[in-house]
């Protein structure tokens, strides 16, 4: 028997992929003359869960080999998945461990088969002998998986023969498990690869796939949702999804909002076995803000993180799976749920740098498009201004009109002049972010006073003023203000305060007030530009000057805005080794600006 066996075992080693899993056992079943043959994986897996803790956290069926003519009579959730704490396979380990054995077996009315979480079924098939044996890895370091052999009669086979057998089919199994999780592994990214050369315009294009196709054949289940982080929104915003249960509004979730948010601030791989006791206990509050479409309510969940490749406490998104289905169930009569584990999260993980790099250029592609849109908007307003004031004046002009020729001529012209400086200014702005990324740009540097810079920024905002209905006196620089001369680039520093104005000016409030008052320190000179607008919350102050991020308030305004200037400003202090900072968030916004003492005069 044992050389049938190892002769079997050694044909069945020639196949690859789910063919060489299902060979092995038939050999296995075969040989062993058994009426059926189940071989179970242990998952291992850190979970929040109403059950007791426990190294080994569920079992799920893999393969079930049945002798010709019988037939499974039952199809109850516990014949495919169960907890493995309290369970039969989970004393059979303990046992074997402690004995230091490779098998283990008992006629079916022994006390241990009180554990047998199918007990029932395997009386009403005429069951009435197991033989278990646990898969080891790294010399039971680690447990893989655990075959089952199930008699109508005891076999009676030599304790010392069975011993030999039990480590010939733990050496085979295990080398097939991990064959097959490398196959997986690699013909997981040659699937991605193969749909994406069917080519792909959108992030939408490559993820529809995903989860509609290609992951169900490794692992199967009921619902998964794609979402994708918007630094705009600064939140997680649905991309694709194989269903959602119906909902109002935008859907997305903030960082740390709810089991999936939960997963993206920790920035690990999340299992939930038990989502409906966590839902009843509220652990953590917004459970679960947007549900998968499944047949059966949700229970379980994965949820992974895709993280940046050349970053990764950056997170891209975030990929969700609810109610994993156990795929031996499918050739039953209902489909029963399993338990996600760590050999779903090393796939995923295994096509992370695929994700992650698709996402990163289609990002770079809608910020590159955004931007241009942007720019050609703000370039447009300020053209638009100069052609209607010009045109305005050349119509007067030619109705020889005397009176407006004296009293007005000046005012249109300075118009003119006031909105082509601002178009000047709005270009520079957003292209000196290219400049400041040049490692090799030299600042223009010249001795200036900060005062006389000051004004000069509040005279070229005058056009945005008086767009925005601000009354422009109402911006002040206070009479203390110390005129210390400094070494610095003009423009740079124009373009600081320019982009502190305009947000003053976009974000304002009812009564609109900006003053600009400093402070000459033993470190240096300490600027305070303070206005009343709608303030800045606390949970934004420290993102703020990320390039491409705008504050919560902000984004309730649904103001003008692509989250450029706060970070261009930032460059541009940091580069004279200054430092920018929010020293108070609420009314009155102050931004405080250090300028060290090495650039006075």
């Amino acid at each position: 028997m044992i050389n049938k066996l190892r002769e079997k075992l050694l044909n069945a080693s020639i196949h690859n992929g789910d063919v060489l899993i299902r060979e092995t056992i038939e050999a296995i079943h075969s040989t062993m003359e058994c009426d059926m043959c189940t071989l179970w994986s242990i998952n291992h897996n850190n979970t929040i869960s109403n059950r007791e803790k426990s190294s080994f956290n569920s079992a799920s069926l893999i393969v079930r080999c049945l002798k010709e003519g019988i037939k499974y009579s039952t199809y109850q959730r516990e014949d495919y998945a169960h907890p493995l704490p309290g369970s039969f396979i989970e004393k059979v380990l303990t046992l074997t461990v402690t004995k230091n054995a490779s098998y283990y077996d008992c006629p079916i009315n022994d006390d241990m088969c009180e554990y047998h979480k199918s007990i029932s079924t395997l009386k009403d098939m005429g069951l009435l002998y197991l033989i278990s044996i646990p898969i080891w890895k790294d010399e039971r370091n680690n447990t893989l998986a655990f075959v089952k052999l199930a008699y109508k009669k005891n076999p009676n086979f030599d304790s010392s023969v069975i011993s030999v057998i039990a480590n010939d089919i733990n050496k085979a199994v295990a080398s097939a498990l991990t064959r097959y999780q490398l196959y997986q592994q690699q013909q997981i990214l040659n699937d991605l690869m193969q749909s994406y050369k069917q080519g792909k315009n959108s992030l939408k294009d490559i993820f529809y796939p995903v989860i509609h196709t290609i992951f169900r054949k490794y692992f199967d289940y009921e619902g998964a949702s794609v979402f994708i982080w918007d630094s705009f929104d600064n939140r997680f915003n649905l991309l694709s999804t194989t269903g959602l249960l119906p909902y109002y509004g935008d859907i997305f979730y903030e960082i740390g909002e709810g089991l999936t948010g939960k997963a993206a601030e920790e920035k690990v791989e999340k299992i939930y076995d038990d989502i409906v006791f966590l839902e009843e206990e509220k652990i953590p509050p917004h459970i679960h803000k947007y549900r998968e479409k499944t047949q059966k309510r949700g229970e379980t969940m994965l949820v992974v993180p895709i993280l940046r490749t050349s970053k990764s406490e950056e997170v891209l998104g975030i990929i969700r799976f609810t109610n994993k289905i156990n795929k031996q169930s499918i050739r039953g009569k209902e489909h029963q749920l399993d338990y996600f584990n760590d050999n779903d999260i090393e796939l995923i993980r295994n096509a992370f740098h695929y994700f992650a790099l698709n996402i990163e250029y289609f990002q770079a592609e809608d910020e590159r498009k955004g931007f241009i849109s942007k720019m050609s908007h703000e370039f447009k307003a300020p053209a638009s201004a100069i052609r209607t004031t010009a045109e305005r004046a050349l119509r007067k002009f030619r109705m020889n009109d005397t009176h407006f020729m004296r009293l007005i001529f000046e005012h249109y012209m300075q118009s003119i002049i006031d909105y082509a400086d601002l178009q000047i200014m709005q270009a520079t702005s957003n292209l000196f972010l290219t400049k400041l990324r040049n490692k090799n740009y030299k600042f223009k540097i010249s001795t200036y006073s900060i005062f006389d810079i000051i004004k000069e920024s509040i005279n070229i905002i005058r056009p945005i003023a008086r767009d925005h209905n601000a009354r422009f006196d109402n911006i002040q620089i206070a009479a203390s203000f110390p005129k210390i001369l400094v070494s610095v680039d003009k423009e740079a520093f124009i373009m600081v305060f320019y982009n502190l104005l305009t947000n003053a000016i976009k974000y304002q409030s009812d009564n609109f007030d900006v003053l600009f008052s400093a402070e000459d320190t033993p470190e240096g000179l300490i600027i305070f530009v303070s206005d009343w607008g709608i303030g800045i919350s606390e949970a934004d102050t420290s993102k703020l000057f990320h390039l491409g991020v705008r504050s919560e308030n902000a984004r309730k305004m649904n103001a003008e805005g692509y989250g450029v200037g706060l970070h261009v400003v930032k460059l541009i202090i940091d580069a004279f080794g200054g430092e920018i900072r929010v020293s108070h968030p609420q009314k009155p916004t102050t931004f405080e600006i250090k300028l060290p003492r090495k650039l006075y005069i």
